[in-house]
């Protein structure tokens, strides 16, 4: 299973185009004696809240529209022929924003899978998608994903990290980073909270 831990490190992924500052990573064991070690798998810092303003020029937190956190991630792995088979749970919640015009939203996110070199080896575009009824403020999902890592050479999983993130514009991680004069943690409303079965 993976362990979520909290550890420093920088690196710079230039062909996902950002900056990756301080991931939480997350370490695994083998699922059994016969299987190699899993990859780590990390969230991204820094592109772990999904903030959405609008138009507005300026983010306000009492102005947004939606928003969602990506909470932790946990899973196994095994080999299936040439290739280790990561099964990731990914805990997510959305928040209900004051101006939100619908009960439904969705959020764009990524699972990057890099080498010993931080080169990029796979990347998943993905989007989870939330129903936010007007009587919830909040609303937790677990998104399960599975990432195959092509492994031709039957290299130890530690060869590769997997990396997790939301999909964000200049301002959505400006706003992350506290450019705004914003505190970078969204923290969890006082209202009703739902969960929301995953299909």
């Amino acid at each position: 299973m993976f362990i979520v831990v909290l550890v420093k490190r920088r690196t710079v992924m230039k062909r996902l185009g950002f900056l990756v500052i301080l991931p939480l990573l997350a370490g695994c064991a083998s699922s059994s004696d016969e299987q190699p070690a899993c990859p780590s798998v990390a969230i991204v810092r820094d592109l772990h809240q999904y903030a959405d303003f609008g138009r507005a020029e300026k983010p306000a937190r009492g102005e947004f529209v939606v928003a969602a956190r990506l909470d932790g991630v946990q899973g196994d792995c095994r080999t299936e022929e040439k290739d280790i088979v990561a099964h990731i749970d990914i805990a997510m919640r959305a928040f209900r924003g004051p101006r939100l015009g619908g009960d439904r939203a969705a959020f764009p996110y990524f699972i990057a899978v890099l080498d010993r070199d931080d080169r990029v080896v796979t990347k998943q575009n993905l989007s989870v998608d939330f129903s936010l009824a007007q009587e919830a403020q909040m609303v937790e999902k677990t998104e399960l994903v599975r990432v195959r890592i092509p492994n031709p050479h039957g290299r130890d999983g530690s060869h590769w990290r997997v990396l997790v993130g939301f999909q964000l514009s200049p301002e959505q991680l400006a706003f992350n980073r506290g450019e705004f004069g914003e505190p970078k943690a969204w923290p969890s409303p006082s209202g009703r909270v739902m969960r929301q079965t995953a299909p």
